[in-house]
């Protein structure tokens, strides 16, 4: 028997919940959310990346890890592509598939 194991959270949080997870300031997330905003323009993240407010955890993190980056226009090419699969692995948010022995159960 195949099950899916989630083993953390959600995809999407608001910035009150960002804030507690990454034990954050508010102007600390304002200022990550105009910049992800930025990069929804400039095409490195997707138009889901913000849903009626809810941002998208593993973008959080991936343009917390390359703001200063991002904005120099010379180091900006050596920004790896946005990898959220990643990101998920490391911090524990993936899923992954679970075998269960029908026989122990």
């Amino acid at each position: 028997m195949l099950f899916m194991e989630q083993i953390r959270g959600y995809p999407y949080m608001r910035k009150k919940q960002l804030m507690e997870e990454f034990q954050v300031s508010r102007a600390f997330v304002d200022k990550k959310v105009r910049g992800i905003e930025r990069e929804i323009e400039a095409g490195r993240y997707n138009r889901y990346t913000i849903l009626d407010g809810a941002i998208n955890v593993y973008a959080f993190i991936d343009f917390w890890k390359y703001e200063k980056q991002l904005a120099d226009r010379n180091a900006r090419k050596y920004v790896p592509k946005f990898g959220p699969d990643e990101i998920m692995e490391l911090c524990g948010f993936k899923q992954k598939v679970v075998e269960i022995n029908e026989e122990a159960v």
